[in-house]
């Protein structure tokens, strides 16, 4: 909060003029802050450089995630007795669905493959998923010391 030198009131910190009597207001620490750091960092020949950047069109990053390979980093293996092992973790690129196999490879070198059982997000059993999504796969016919954290599960 500031105050306004003419009426003594206390007013928004990030106003110029006071809000009752519109008295020009002394500059704050957080306005001194910023123009501080927009004059630094701020140029406008970057401003210029990124938006003449193609790499840069709106959606471009989305659409390049979901169109590649699956790909899902493992960040964690659960076992459900009845059920099966659940490899928990990020999508990084691709869709998967139910059904889908999927590889991967074990720190001995030894490739395994397994038909997805179910995948849910956020206790939600879903069909499918995409880049981005944090899900758990349920793989069938696996065991819990098949898979491990850090393993890279593809299609």
């Amino acid at each position: 909060m500031k105050k306004c030198p003419n009426c003594n009131q206390l007013t928004r910190e990030d106003l110029d003029k006071c809000q009752y009597c519109n008295a020009e207001l002394p500059k704050g620490t957080i306005n001194k802050f910023r123009d501080i750091f927009l004059k630094l960092f701020i140029r406008p020949e970057v401003i210029d450089r990124l938006r003449n950047d193609k790499n840069l069109e709106k959606g471009s990053a989305t659409k390049k995630g979901i169109t590649g390979d699956f790909r899902m980093v493992v960040a964690d293996v659960f076992s459900i007795t009845g059920r099966g092992t659940v490899a928990v973790g990020k999508i990084e690129s691709g869709t998967i669905r139910t059904g889908d196999t999927v590889t991967w490879t074990t720190k001995n070198g030894k490739t395994i493959s397994s038909r997805i059982a179910g995948i849910e997000m956020f206790r939600k059993i879903i069909q499918e998923a995409s880049a981005g999504s944090n899900i758990g796969l349920l793989l069938s016919n696996i065991n819990k010391n098949d898979i491990e954290r850090g393993a890279v599960i593809t299609k």
